[in-house]
């Protein structure tokens, strides 16, 4: 298991004043991000495909690479996305959480070395893939023209993977987990159109993500998420959108390699305060 440090504070300090100062340096400028007056919360039902590779080497027994769709088979997971927001002037401060579970058998029609351990061709093979996903961000409205206002964002996730594939009929299982928190910075731009009232329309962009070359980790990682809906009965915002996640990490101490994409459509609600 590999947990990776966070980034030099001189990082933030850096992150912080890019994102704050032009906001008040012409806070006449400034905008709302969201249309709400304190706070809101909601949950994203997401339906995105897993793809992507695992590499796993055990001392001086190179893995091969393991193709999650060919080799495993995972099936898909629909995780439920949890959020919430705090907004203090044009300061948004936001949470969310997702866990997603993937379980998979299958008949290797390859043969693949996985953590020390070698599944031949015609083995029965159970997979799993278990995959949690933390973040807070700091996002501050700088510019905003008629309904349109943009922003930066700051903030760290946090994702826990740990795979594990097994092999009954071998006696042999090989499991890897990594740890990684890390700082991400991004931009957002949202656009809020009332329609009548108590109803309107929006939509909205974000776009965040990192790259890191320190502490034996080498990899980078973007988060792209687009949504549009309608607010109903002024506290009730509903809709649909699409998210994309590329995580793409190389821990040379722990020889564990792993290049996973989730990519689908998502329906949503939130509550608005």
């Amino acid at each position: 298991m590999r947990f990776i440090g966070l980034l030099e504070s001189r990082f933030w300090r850096r992150c912080v004043c890019a994102c704050a100062l032009p906001c008040i340096a012409a806070s006449s400028g400034c905008a709302d991000l969201y249309d709400m007056r304190i706070a809101s919360g909601g949950a994203e039902y997401w339906f995105p495909r897993l793809t992507g590779s695992v590499e796993l080497d055990s001392g001086a027994v190179a893995g091969t690479t393991v193709d999650i769709e060919d080799d495993l088979d995972l099936e898909d997971e629909t995780p439920v996305n949890v959020f919430a927001r705090v907004a203090f002037m044009d300061v948004v401060i936001e949470g969310s959480f997702f866990q997603a579970e993937y379980e998979g058998e299958s008949t290797v029609t390859r043969q693949f070395t996985f953590g020390g351990q070698t599944f031949t061709v015609g083995t029965d093979v159970i997979s799993e893939a278990d995959l949690l996903f933390a973040s807070g961000k700091i996002k501050v409205g700088l510019a905003g023209i008629g309904p349109l206002a943009v922003g930066a964002v700051i903030g760290a996730n946090y994702l826990d993977f740990e795979g594990r594939v097994d092999a009954p009929s071998l006696a042999a299982s090989a499991e890897e987990e990594l740890q990684a928190p890390f700082p991400i910075v991004g931009a957002v731009a949202t656009v809020h159109q009332e329609i009548t009232e108590g109803i309107g329309f929006f939509a909205e962009a974000e776009v965040t993500g990192m790259a890191i070359n320190a502490y034996d980790i080498d990899g980078q990682f973007i988060d792209a998420v687009g949504k549009a809906g309608f607010r109903v009965f002024d506290y009730l915002r509903i809709g649909g959108g699409w998210r994309f996640i590329d995580i793409d990490f190389e821990d040379e101490a722990e020889d564990f390699t792993w290049d996973l994409t989730l990519s689908g459509p998502f329906a949503f609600a939130e509550f608005v305060f």
